[in-house]
């Protein structure tokens, strides 16, 4: 694996340019996935995968931004410890905050049994739901297949 430090603004560019598939979260650092992680090298004539790449992105503790960002451009979110849930929380909290100030009906949930923030949009005016991120089904399928997959483990160990 070969690892690229990026800047905070460079990986943000790259989530928006859909180049970034997924991300693992542990305290202040981003180790993010490109769309594209193959580094092919021509090695006699023949193109050969010689590693896999990976970025390292710094965040800085006052964001706002990242987690609404990666969730509305589709990236695969992991949160890798207790510490960094709560920090989620905290920011989705923010953002709450800042949307109803402004008047939008746009509400952001942690759901702590998929670990993955949630985005909902109602109609202003008749509160329906409009949107939703992951969609409901969604997150039902990925906490089935995470206790399917503890269930797995288990049965292995």
């Amino acid at each position: 694996t070969s690892t690229k430090t990026l800047s905070y603004t460079e990986f943000m560019s790259k989530v928006k340019n859909a180049e970034i598939k997924e991300v693992v979260i542990e305290n202040d650092t981003v180790t993010a996935v490109p769309v594209n992680d193959e580094i092919k090298q021509n090695i006699d004539g023949k193109e050969t995968v010689t590693a896999s790449l990976r970025y390292k992105v710094f965040v800085p503790s006052n964001d706002t931004t990242l987690y609404p960002t990666l969730e509305a451009n589709n990236v695969d979110v992991e949160i890798a410890n207790s510490e960094n849930i709560e920090r989620v929380k905290r920011v989705v909290e923010k953002y709450n905050r800042v949307m109803e100030q402004q008047g939008k009906e746009v509400k952001m949930n942690f759901d702590e049994e998929i670990n993955r923030v949630v985005i909902k949009i109602f109609d202003k005016e008749t509160s329906k739901l409009v949107y939703e991120f992951p969609y409901k089904e969604i997150r039902h399928l990925i906490a089935m297949l995470q206790k399917f997959n503890d269930t797995m483990f288990n049965e292995i160990a």
